[in-house]
C-alpha cells in the first residue's frame, strides 16, 4: 500500500495556533497601546490611577485611613451608553452572586462602583499604603510590558 500526501502552499510557514494573534493583529494592538495613557498620583489620603484609552477612560481611587485601605472606587467613562449599560448588567449579575461591590450604578456613558470593605480587606489585608502603591506601580509596569 502506498500512502501519499499532497501539500499546497508553503508547508514550512508557521501558522498561528488558534488563539494566537497574527502579525497584523499584534501591530494593531501595539499601535493602540501607544494611545493608552496611565497617570498615577497621590493626594492626601488617596491614590488615584487614571487610564485614558481610545475606548474610554477609567479612574480608580484608593482611599486610606493611615495605612489601611478603606475605599476602592472605580469609575469608567465609556464611549457610548450601550456599552456602559451592558457592562453594568454583567457586573450586576456577578455582584448578585458575589456581593463584592456596593453602589454599582450606570448613568449614561458612566459606570461606577465601589468594593465592599470585606472585598478590600481580602485584596489588601496586611498591606501598608506604600505596599499598595508599589503593587499598583507593578501592575502598571506589567501592562506596559505586555503591550511592547
Amino acid at each position: 500500500m502506498i500512502v501519499g500526501t499532497i501539500s499546497c502552499g508553503n508547508s514550512n510557514k508557521k501558522k498561528p495556533a488558534s488563539g494566537d494573534l497574527s502579525s497584523k493583529q499584534k501591530k494593531e494592538l501595539r499601535q493602540l497601546a501607544k494611545k493608552i495613557k496611565v497617570k498615577l498620583e497621590e493626594k492626601k489620603n488617596r491614590i488615584i490611577k487614571t487610564i485614558n484609552t481610545p475606548y474610554g477612560d477609567n479612574s480608580t481611587v484608593y482611599t486610606f485611613d493611615g495605612d489601611k485601605c478603606i475605599g476602592y472606587k472605580e469609575t469608567i467613562a465609556f464611549t457610548d451608553a450601550e456599552t456602559a449599560k451592558k457592562t453594568h448588567d454583567g457586573l450586576k449579575e456577578v455582584n448578585d452572586l458575589s456581593h463584592t461591590m456596593k453602589n454599582l450604578s450606570v448613568n449614561g456613558k458612566i459606570l461606577s462602583y465601589e468594593y465592599s470593605q470585606e472585598t478590600i480587606d481580602g485584596m489588601y489585608e496586611g498591606m501598608t499604603r506604600a505596599q499598595v502603591l508599589e503593587q499598583i506601580k507593578k501592575e502598571i509596569k506589567q501592562s506596559e510590558e505586555f503591550f511592547k
